[in-house]
């Protein structure tokens, strides 16, 4: 059993690039859920992408683009 912790209150911790998918359909985590936590995130080079209609399991275009972004770096 883990306690309950809410991802936006670190995510003011994070100092590297970051991409952040949000599932407006997703039950499991909330697309204000996760904008709050992207709100927080203080770096220069960060995006968030909205996935209309996707659930808590990430598009496939996503993860491409993401790949290509992250091999990139």
């Amino acid at each position: 059993f883990a306690p309950y912790f809410d991802a936006a209150n670190f995510a003011g911790r994070i100092k590297c690039p970051v991409r952040v998918a949000v599932g407006f359909s997703d039950i499991i985590c909330p697309p204000s859920a996760v904008y709050a936590a992207y709100n927080e995130i203080k770096v220069k080079d960060r995006l968030i992408h909205d996935g209309i209609g996707m659930t808590h399991a990430c598009f496939g275009e996503f993860y491409a683009e993401f790949d290509t972004w992250l091999r990139a770096k």
